[in-house]
């Protein structure tokens, strides 16, 4: 297990690198979050999820 959160940290650092260069601050500040969300595991639920896409209409 711990190999694929090496995999997904490195992932996670490559793909924030290539974003740098497309967003501006105020995004990157909050791709920034995201991903601090989900190295804690801070995921929606099943319930959120399904809540949103009601929203959209999907």
């Amino acid at each position: 297990m711990k190999k694929k959160a090496n995999l997904h940290v490195g992932s996670a650092a490559a793909i924030k690198e290539v974003l740098a260069q497309q967003l501006n601050p105020e995004e990157e500040a909050s791709f920034e979050e995201s991903l601090a969300q989900a190295e804690r595991g801070e995921f929606a639920t099943d319930d959120q999820v399904r809540a949103i896409w009601a929203k959209h209409g999907l």
